[in-house]
């Protein structure tokens, strides 16, 4: 019988491997093919994989920068490896962005008779900054160039990725259009 396929599991099992397929994903989760499809779709959205090859599989990407960045703890022995992890960095918090926001979202929603259920109870519009204010905080302590490791040169290019990355951490929090839509 089928279970209930989780996507951080999803991810953990395509950060094992070079090359991942719904098959082999749904036999890995034990679910179902459609569940692994979907899931699919979501790790390609999100940065981990490739479209699928002529073969039927997906090329995960930076599989070895990922595992050189979990042996080491700190570094990638390339320029392009550290690239590749701070790239899955971003893809990941951008996802627990994402979640968070449906939660919010969630929270002012209303049942069908327009009362908020008890466990729904909608926040006040300080608590929604307070909330806002603590994920901006915790994402800025996590992705701040102070507090990069490694060489000058992968400690600048965290530096160019912050920079080119926190303004639409910031437009996405505040709920505004990122400058990048503006454009």
């Amino acid at each position: 019988m089928a279970r209930f396929a989780n996507f951080d599991e999803a991810v953990a099992i395509v950060q094992e491997n070079d090359r991942v397929s719904a098959a082999s994903l749904a036999r890995a989760l034990g679910a179902t093919s459609a569940a692994a499809a979907s899931l699919l779709d979501r790790l390609h959205d999100e940065g981990h994989i490739e479209g699928v090859g002529e073969d039927g599989w997906h090329r995960v990407i930076g599989t070895q920068a990922r595992r050189r960045w979990d042996r080491n703890g700190s570094s990638v022995g390339t320029p392009s490896g550290r690239i590749a992890m701070l790239e899955a960095e971003n893809a990941e918090l951008r996802h627990k962005l994402r979640e968070v926001e449906d939660r919010l979202a969630h929270r002012g929603s209303t049942n069908a008779t327009g009362q908020h259920a008890p466990s729904q109870a909608p926040e006040t519009e300080d608590e929604m900054a307070q909330t806002r204010r603590r994920l901006r905080h915790l994402l800025a302590r996590a992705l701040h160039p102070d507090r990069a490791e490694g060489n000058v040169l992968e400690r600048n290019l965290h530096t160019d990725l912050f920079k080119r990355l926190w303004p639409e951490i910031e437009a996405a929090i505040s709920g505004k259009p990122s400058p990048s839509e503006e454009e």
